[in-house]
């Protein structure tokens, strides 16, 4: 556990309100901090046994947040290696992290069925990833009547959904969580409990086509809020901008599920010789990043490493709520993979490298600042200067440049002026490889770099923005979505 963290007073608030609740949703944005939340409160109501449901590529930022924010160390995540024996996996107590593409298991989801009784706490992040009620992967958690019965969550004494993006289209989203966690409060006197189409012709605005009924908006949402209160808290980013730091440096460990060790990654580690590599001071390892040609080779092999990785990060950030994200990358080839994965995810990439013209730069850089592109890809070294992104306040680095300064100058595209949003930054690291210290050796220079240019960022003022009686979706209105 680490000592040196402490909660905002936000955080707080929501440490309470799940404490205080058996069945409860923070709704609140991307980034503004419901993890560590989740985990203090874990620890306030005593919990033992924590199993978490979380998207594949967030499963190693709950453990680390485990680790970091609580006194728990038995904190495993069941991935390829262990997922013959999930029993195993699973019995005892400590925390057990399910990535939702193993829950299509039968194995699996028996087997946390089986140990149901002794969950003491059961979070479900990213919970819009059980929206629709009729979806394989909603009826394995809620149970095949969204109602907990033959479920993992039957008996739990806790159950907490996590989402930023509660409704990426519209109300009908929240029936599947009300009816498996609070049917109390889809109950009608004397009609009884809201059915989903009942729920739908009640809060959306419907259209016929030749597909079925699409929902087009939203209505009676001032009685619909009131209905939701007891279950729902939403926190916007821009109600809490003055308890967070205007910027974030962070790493980011992408899941071993998501890495494939190259043969010639492997010979290029070898040729580096790792074990005279963990001998060198930061200084000197800097210097062999910038000069050494083994070590240049092996970081291009280690960038083409993460482009799976990368590309899920950047689809599941997107697909959660992100607005817009910059991605810088080092490589020509990496970029270009970059670029062609999230294309293949179904995403419009603009590109900007070395051997982009002028006119198409200015081009992207409007099409990104003001229009509806949302991912922009860059060199690292060719475009870390002199233009301004402040459209993103994500920055995920990739590949960075040896040079510390030239990380700053690349976050600094999205943190300055005209920029209205907290920036986060996270250099994306490869587990098991000499490029997990060598990231954190960069983002802890680019940290240090960035307090001294900018002196407030070294002890943050943390101004308490008082949140009584916020409405749980106040941005949602009567109209269409």
């Amino acid at each position: 556990m680490d000592l040196s963290l402490s909660l905002m007073p936000f955080q707080k608030e929501g440490v309470d309100l799940l404490a205080k609740n058996s069945r409860y949703m923070l709704a609140w944005e991307p980034g503004v901090g419901k993890t560590p939340a989740a985990v203090r409160a874990c620890a306030r109501v005593g919990a033992r046994s924590i199993l978490v449901f979380c998207p594949l590529i967030a499963t190693r930022v709950w453990r680390k947040h485990f680790l970091d924010w609580s006194g728990f160390s038995n904190v495993r995540i069941l991935d390829a290696s262990n997922g013959p024996t999930p029993y195993t996996f699973l019995a005892g107590a400590g925390v057990c992290i399910v990535p939702y593409s193993r829950i299509t298991n039968a194995v699996v989801m028996k087997a946390a069925a089986r140990f149901s009784d002794m969950w003491d706490v059961v979070i479900l992040d990213e919970a819009h990833y059980l929206k629709n009620p009729k979806a394989q992967r909603t009826r394995a958690i809620y149970g095949p009547g969204l109602d907990l019965k033959n479920s993992p969550l039957e008996h739990a004494a806790h159950i907490w959904a996590l989402t930023g993006t509660p409704l990426l289209n519209g109300p009908h989203e929240l029936w599947t969580h009300l009816r498996a966690l609070r049917p109390e409060l889809i109950t009608q006197p004397n009609l009884g409990l809201m059915s989903y189409t009942v729920f739908v012709q009640r809060y959306c605005h419907v259209r016929s086509t030749s597909y079925g009924f699409h929902v087009v908006g939203a209505k009676n949402t001032t009685e619909l809020v009131q209905r939701i209160a007891p279950f729902t808290h939403r926190k916007r980013a821009k109600d809490v901008l003055h308890d967070l730091p205007p910027l974030r440096v962070t790493t980011y460990e992408l899941p071993p599920s998501l890495i494939e060790i190259s043969p010639e990654l492997e010979s290029a580690m070898d040729d580096l010789e790792l074990e005279h590599i963990d001998d060198l001071d930061d200084e000197d390892l800097l210097r062999a990043a910038q000069n050494v040609s083994q070590f240049s080779t092996a970081r291009r092999l280690v960038g083409m490493a993460k482009v799976p990785g990368v590309v899920v990060m950047v689809d599941d950030l997107l697909q959660s709520g992100a607005r817009k994200l910059i991605v810088f990358a080092h490589h020509r080839d990496v970029i270009e993979q970059l670029a062609q994965g999230l294309t293949d995810a179904g995403h419009r990439p603009l590109t900007i490298w070395g051997g982009t013209s002028q006119k198409d730069r200015d081009q992207f850089i409007d099409a990104f600042q003001d229009g509806p592109e949302r991912v922009l890809l860059l060199s690292i070294e060719a475009a870390s200067e002199a233009i301004t992104l402040t459209a993103a306040s994500h920055v995920i680095i990739a590949e960075p440049s040896p040079v510390p300064a030239r990380n700053v100058q690349a976050i600094a595209r999205a943190h300055r002026k005209g920029q209205t949003r907290n920036v986060l930054a996270q250099f994306v690291t490869l587990p098991g490889t000499f490029d997990q210290r060598f990231m954190e050796l960069i983002a802890r220079k680019t940290r240090d770099i960035m307090r001294v240019l900018d002196p407030d960022l070294a002890a943050p003022t943390l101004a308490h923005v008082g949140q009584q009686g916020l409405s749980p979706f106040p941005d949602m209105e009567d109209q269409p979505i």
